[in-house]
């Protein structure tokens, strides 16, 4: 058994180390989501998918993974001295990072015009698999596409990440202006919907962070509702209680039609 643990903790730790030697700013925003649904209230539906080792007869050992979550050292500190760590966060770790065919993040410069007063201090690209890539690719065809902006509590990234923004997910806002993913093309509408939460005690983003999503946008005239003149077309939609969708405001009711394209981290920052 010492023999097999000790296999299991070589195997888990190459994989770590070329993961986090490649990416470790990707892998600590990963981290930061995965912590921040799993300490959520509403862990049920913020933390999905929930790692299977920690699900016993359809039961989540929910208090088991966060008290092993609060013994994991920083990246840098496991990526120098990865001994330290149990097999325990090692498992996690591989499972949470060393996925084949997962959707990863990637930190880059900011891609697009924005003022200085709203720049990220932090910008990560969405990278997907190679078929989800594709699929994507082909429901656009020859449509064009467009960036908007989504904010939303820091809990609920991770399934964000995971799974895709869902139109059916939009809660009390269906009551407003129809059931629907709502983004904008103002930066400022969305940050009143992006409070900061607090994140991972020992991620080298700060533990106290804020996110605002840049979503690409098929222009799907069925699908995409809006008030903005350039697009032309309805600005109600159906089940809405109001009369109108705002300006600036859009409605996706498909979500298909719509993607992350781009992470914008923004830290808590500590006033002297």
């Amino acid at each position: 058994m010492e023999i097999e643990n000790s296999n299991k903790e070589e195997s888990n730790i190459d994989h770590i180390s070329n993961v986090l030697n490649d990416n470790i700013y990707g892998c600590d925003l990963l981290l930061c989501l995965f912590i921040t649904a799993l300490q959520s209230y509403r862990v049920d539906t913020c933390l999905r998918p929930f790692p299977s080792a920690y699900v016993h007869d359809t039961h989540k050992n929910v208090d088991a993974l966060r008290n092993l979550c609060d013994t994991i050292p920083s990246l840098a500190t496991i990526l120098k001295y990865p001994q330290m760590c149990s097999l325990e966060i090692l498992e996690l770790l591989r499972w949470l990072l060393c996925q084949k065919e997962q959707t990863t993040l990637r930190k880059v410069n900011v891609p697009i015009s924005i003022k200085k007063s709203y720049q990220p201090h932090y910008t990560y690209e969405v990278i997907y698999p190679f078929k989800i890539e594709e699929a994507w690719q082909k429901r656009k065809n020859s449509r064009n596409s467009f960036l908007t902006y989504h904010g939303s509590q820091l809990d609920n990234f991770y399934s964000i990440l995971k799974v895709g923004l869902q139109h059916n997910l939009s809660g009390e806002k269906a009551l407003l202006f129809g059931k629907g993913i709502y983004v904008t093309n103002e930066i400022t509408i969305s940050m009143s919907y992006a409070p900061f939460g607090l994140s991972w005690k020992n991620s080298i983003l700060g533990n106290k962070i804020s996110i605002i999503a840049v979503c690409e946008v098929i222009d799907d005239i069925e699908k995409v509702k809006c008030k903005d003149e350039k697009f032309k077309r309805r600005a109600i939609n159906r089940g809405s209680i109001a009369s109108d969708i705002p300006d600036k405001y859009f409605v996706v009711t498909d979500s298909d039609m719509i993607r992350l394209k781009y992470l914008f981290v923004y830290k808590k920052v500590q006033l002297p």
